[in-house]
């Protein structure tokens, strides 16, 4: 009877908790595509002064470049993007409304991802010291 009765709680107790655990899957923000439409392609000078182009471009699997600025979290998008400067661990993002967002803090660890005409492609945002982003699609 005593197990009838743990089975029974064990459920109830599941069925409570799912819509809450179900819900967390968004927690930290908008992940993924945020409304963006389209396929970019990049032009990356990296810290050995080596130029590559490359297409389908993503940041860790994301369609946006992320930073800290202040205490704050900024997610840019690239449709906003002309083209990122990178110094040490801070950014400075060029928009395209001619402004300028300047000062950010970047995880140094986050990686390019792409494709070139040879193959794949990543590099580390540490590595790079600046990225030109052009709308292909």
């Amino acid at each position: 009877m005593a197990r009838v009765n743990n089975r029974y709680l064990c459920t109830l107790l599941v069925v409570f908790i799912m819509p809450f655990l179900m819900g967390m899957s968004g927690m930290g923000g908008n992940q993924g595509r945020p409304g963006e439409i389209g396929v970019y392609d990049a032009k990356i000078l990296d810290t050995s002064n080596t130029s590559v182009k490359i297409s389908w471009v993503n940041i860790d699997g994301k369609f946006m470049f992320k930073g800290f600025l202040g205490k704050g979290r900024v997610q840019v998008p690239f449709s906003n993007i002309l083209y990122i400067e990178i110094s040490k661990d801070e950014a400075c993002i060029h928009l395209k409304n001619n402004k300028q967002l300047c000062g950010l803090k970047i995880n140094p660890l986050s990686r390019i991802y792409g494709k070139t005409d040879y193959g794949n492609y990543q590099i580390a945002l540490k590595d790079i010291k600046r990225i030109e982003l052009i709308k292909i699609r």
